[in-house]
């Protein structure tokens, strides 16, 4: 995630000098949560979408991974934070909802505050 979020700040700065505020600004505040939610997204989905199981020991195999339930928490964390971030007025119900539907998708676009976090 490290190396992702290295590689979108460089690209983000692209053809400028940063002051190494301005660096470490955008690495943490933008493009590691975007980085990191992507992540977390892609490793959900490859949970979600992995084959059936055929006999008992692929059962107890699909039964073992409870970390991506810990991914998942950790996606609607950080959407959650996200929204809460960009619009503080906005109350508890409406931010989980949108939270849930941006682990499918990005930021919704028909919210102002968050068309211009919407990834480019």
């Amino acid at each position: 995630i490290f190396s992702i979020t290295l590689a979108s700040t460089k690209l983000h700065f692209y053809g400028q000098t940063p002051t190494w505020a301005q660096f470490v600004n955008i690495f943490v505040m933008v493009k590691f949560p975007q980085a990191a939610s992507q992540v977390l997204g892609y490793a959900f989905f490859a949970f979600a979408t992995r084959p059936f199981p055929k006999n008992m020991d692929d059962l107890s195999q699909h039964n073992a991974a409870f970390l991506i339930w810990g991914f998942l928490l950790l996606e609607l964390a950080l959407n959650w934070g996200l929204l809460k971030t960009l619009g503080p007025n906005m109350g508890m119900s409406k931010a989980m909802v949108l939270a849930c539907s941006m682990v499918v998708g990005g930021p919704p676009g028909f919210l102002a505050s968050l068309d211009a976090a919407r990834p480019a």
